[in-house]
């Protein structure tokens, strides 16, 4: 960032993924989630309760996502929409799809237009 938005002078902020993602035992060792707020969400998620995660940029909503998926039955068919699409999933089930703007060919044809 630069000046005004950098108040002391230009900066460079570097986000680093790591190569595993982290597990609900990492979260729980960092102290990110209690034992009983860990339990609370798997119980909303087997019970398909819905589930807003939201947050600034690097807060970890894509961690505590991945977290949750795993407690959701392998029968059960997971739609992700995300922009960029960067939820890890090893599912058969997984699909993630991406929020793109329209392009002349996305958009529905009007009635005047002559295709």
């Amino acid at each position: 960032m630069i000046p005004p938005l950098a108040v002391d002078g230009p900066l460079l902020s570097i986000r680093r993924f790591g190569s595993t993602p982290l597990t609900a035992d990492d979260l729980l060792r960092h102290r990110t989630l209690t034992p009983q707020m860990l339990e609370t969400l798997r119980s909303a998620v087997r019970a398909r309760l819905n589930i807003v995660i939201s947050g600034g940029t690097g807060s970890g909503k894509t961690t505590l996502l991945n977290v949750l998926s795993g407690y959701i039955s392998n029968a059960e068919r997971i739609v992700t929409m995300r922009t960029p699409p960067n939820c890890r999933s090893s599912r058969s089930t997984s699909r993630a799809w991406s929020a793109v703007r329209p392009t002349w060919r996305a958009r529905a044809p009007s009635a005047s237009a002559s295709w």
